[in-house]
């Protein structure tokens, strides 16, 4: 009603003028009200003319109040002060008529009851309750008034006017439904605009859906070329120069990967697509090689990084073994950059309450300022340094902590300023108990080298720069392969030729790799090879639907070399590491190479040495000088500790010194250092201060026998070059 009216939309602020939406409807229904005050007011201003033949102030002053409420509203834009006046004018214009009519007998008294139900809706509960307080108030002044016979009954024929009457209950009526009939029609509109603005939002979230589905995948792709070819170039020769711009340039797109990493996993979460996938989870497997990935950068910052776990956590438990190591990992990396001395914990406790277990990310870093805890868990909220300096994009606890509430629990964090921070939170997990069979490392066994590179890969990839890597990596692992474009040419290639292994894209032209790896599951049945889904659109990859059509692992690029190869482990039955025959082939003299004897006083497994760092001397190189700075500082801090009798910082620096020695595969100093940190571990100072000074002797040689590897290595790399 009059909504549309050019005069009407001349006395409505703009939306933009107003603290919220809903003043902006009331505002409106103010206004459309106005009319019908106004005709009821000038009705009862030409009956009381009519019948009494008096001309009524009130009625005149109630007009001019309606006049003056849009006109407040337009100068104002302040709704509440407007329909403040229309309400005040009620308030002081209806009490005052009433007793020019008698009072009681008036037929205007029942607009008593209107007054305080129109100030609630407008002005809201509180300040309608004061006004109805208020209302009654002047009831009981008029009845006083009745008492004492102040009230002139002078208008004994508009007391008396039966049509005086109706038309002021006529009024009220009128009143009534137009106003409630405005109120349904804004109620309508409101729930209208609402639908419009609903559907406009599901429409953006559909779209950022899309837009993260594409740009994950148009990103990723340059991105993995980029990780995969530095890669491949730091295993070539290269100048020092050389080596550290590749080195920054790598690093650099690692950090990209992971901030595209946590954006696509926030956006999963904030669209509830993420699920658990349980399996059993080797507990303390999991937390070696959470210690062994961020052992570099503890050890560079001179920081201890360990796990405890109680003695009676199970071998495995029941759970999301990629959540649960996200989140660890995510808290350990935190805790790791605001640490500069001292050391990080992972620590695994068993709860009181049967099947839950307790896991905290223990650090002496510099704490947490209490105003600040409230926002940790906040999105796009990072914490920052004293010297102002901030990190990441302040994704990381946030996923963190959506990713534990979807696993059932919450983080909680106890923090102190200068002391350091723990965080933690309990899971709930069925147990399982599994013996697992000695792990040999020797590369002697016979089995491997058996069957050579008997397995032969298809690779289904389009792009050609992951081609080429992946041609890179297959050729350094010794295996047979053959690479097609899309996923009908590794359809027709499976009915031509027998395949060990598929590693399939999933977007890919022509078609896709799950329509590619169902078609060879419905055509050859149990005569299709395992399929391997290797995509950088995790967005995309749902577990449920890979499985269904026939895949049955997942790679996600960029994909390393030991990713690699531990897929083809995993996956094919047979497997042995084809590098040992790979370069016994090669090279008539393989076994100076790969099977050298140790001299008399050899510590190093150079076999499992060079094996494990897959033949880069250079990072050897670099752990080495590494070694050299840190053992020096690690004797001195347990000299001052076995003075003291501090156990605990004898515990932990053995401990970390163990942990530097095994990158070397030195058993006898690594044994000597757990015979240190065991010692430690129980306050027994017996023969610390000879383990001590043996491992001081011996360390020097430990220093030469791994230059001499190295230089070894060097004259190979020259000779066959």
């Amino acid at each position: 009603m009059f909504r549309d009216n050019k005069w009407f939309q001349f006395f409505i602020p703009p939306k933009s003028s107003f603290s919220n939406i809903r003043e902006y409807e009331k505002s409106i229904l103010l206004l459309q009200s106005l009319p019908v005050f106004g005709i009821l007011v000038f009705i009862s201003l030409l009956q009381k003319g009519i019948v009494t033949g008096e001309f009524s102030y009130p009625h005149l002053f109630g007009l001019l109040s309606l006049l003056f409420v849009p006109v407040s509203l337009k100068a104002s834009k302040n709704f509440r002060f407007s329909a403040s006046i229309l309400i005040a004018a009620g308030m002081i214009l209806i009490p005052i008529n009433s007793i020019n009519e008698g009072g009681f007998y008036s037929n205007g008294i029942s607009w008593f009851g209107i007054i305080p139900i129109v100030s609630i809706f407008f002005l809201g509960p509180n300040v309608g309750l004061w006004i109805a307080f208020t209302t009654i108030v002047e009831l009981i002044f008029i009845g006083l008034l009745h008492n004492y016979d102040q009230i002139p009954m002078i208008q004994s024929e508009l007391a008396n006017s039966y049509s005086y009457r109706a038309i002021s209950t006529l009024s009220l009526v009128i009143f009534s439904t137009v106003f409630a009939r405005l109120y349904e029609r804004q109620s309508l509109k409101s729930e209208e605009e609402l639908k419009r603005a609903s559907d406009v939002a599901e429409a953006a979230i559909q779209e950022k859906n899309t837009f993260w589905t594409t740009i994950s995948h148009e990103i990723k792709t340059p991105l993995n070329g980029i990780l995969g070819l530095s890669e491949v170039m730091m295993g070539s020769s290269l100048s020092n120069d050389q080596r550290e711009y590749l080195s920054h340039i790598k690093d650099s797109a690692e950090a990209l990967n992971l901030i595209l990493r946590d954006v696509i996993d926030f956006s999963q979460l904030d669209k509830g697509e993420i699920q658990l996938m349980k399996s059993p989870t080797e507990i303390r497997t999991m937390l070696d090689q959470l210690v062994s990935l961020f052992s570099f950068s503890a050890s560079s910052k001179g920081i201890q990084l360990s796990w405890i776990a109680d003695h009676d956590i199970p071998d495995s438990l029941i759970l999301d073994e990629k959540r649960l190591s996200q989140v660890l990992s995510n808290l350990v990396s935190n805790a790791i950059k605001f640490t500069s001395r001292g050391h990080v914990k992972i620590i695994v406790e068993h709860e009181q309450k049967k099947n839950q277990y307790r896991f905290t990310v223990e650090d002496t870093g510099h704490g947490i300022e209490r105003d600040q805890l409230s926002n940790l868990f906040i999105p796009f909220r990072q914490k920052s340094e004293n010297n102002g300096q901030q990190w990441g994009t302040g994704l990381g606890l946030a996923i963190c902590q959506r990713l534990c509430m979807l696993m059932g629990t919450g983080i909680i964090v106890r923090s102190s300023v200068g002391k350091g921070s723990r965080f933690s939170f309990v899971l709930e997990a069925q147990p399982i108990q599994i013996s697992t069979p000695e792990k040999s490392h020797s590369v002697h066994q016979a089995p491997l080298l058996q069957r050579g590179s008997d397995s032969y890969i298809l690779v289904a990839e389009d792009n050609l720069i992951n081609q080429k890597l992946l041609s890179n990596h297959l050729e350094k692992l010794g295996y047979r392969f053959k690479i097609v474009s899309n996923g009908l040419e590794a359809f027709n290639a499976t009915i031509e030729e027998s395949f060990d292994l598929i590693l399939m894209d999933i977007q890919m032209p022509i078609m896709n790799g799950i329509t590619s790896s169902q078609k060879i599951k419905e055509t050859l049945k149990e005569r299709a090879p395992k399929i391997v889904a290797v995509s950088a659109n995790v967005v995309d990859i749902e577990q449920e639907n890979l499985m269904q059509s026939g895949i049955i692992d997942f790679l996600a690029k960029p994909i390393s070399l030991h990713s690699l190869r531990n897929s083809i482990k995993k996956h094919c039955s047979y497997y042995q590491d084809p590098r040992v025959l790979y370069k016994e082939l090669e090279k008539k003299d393989a076994v100076l190479t790969l099977v050298t004897n140790k001299n008399a006083s050899g510590f190093v497994d150079k076999e499992q040495l060079l094996e494990h760092f897959e033949y880069d001397i250079e990072l050897i190189q670099t752990l080495k000088e590494q070694f050299q700075l840190r053992f020096s500082q690690a004797f001195e801090e347990l000299d001052q500790a076995i003075e003291l009798d501090d156990f605990e910082t004898i515990r932990m620096s053995a401990h970390s010194l163990k942990g530097a020695i095994s990158n070397f595969f030195c058993e006898p100093l690594r044994n000597c250092a757990l015979a240190i940190e065991q010692k430690a571990s129980v306050h027994d100072n017996s023969g610390l201060i000879e383990l001590l000074t043996s491992l001081k002797k011996e360390a020097p040689k430990l220093i030469e026998e791994i230059e001499g590897i190295i230089k070894e290595q060097e004259t190979l790399r020259k000779e066959s070059a």
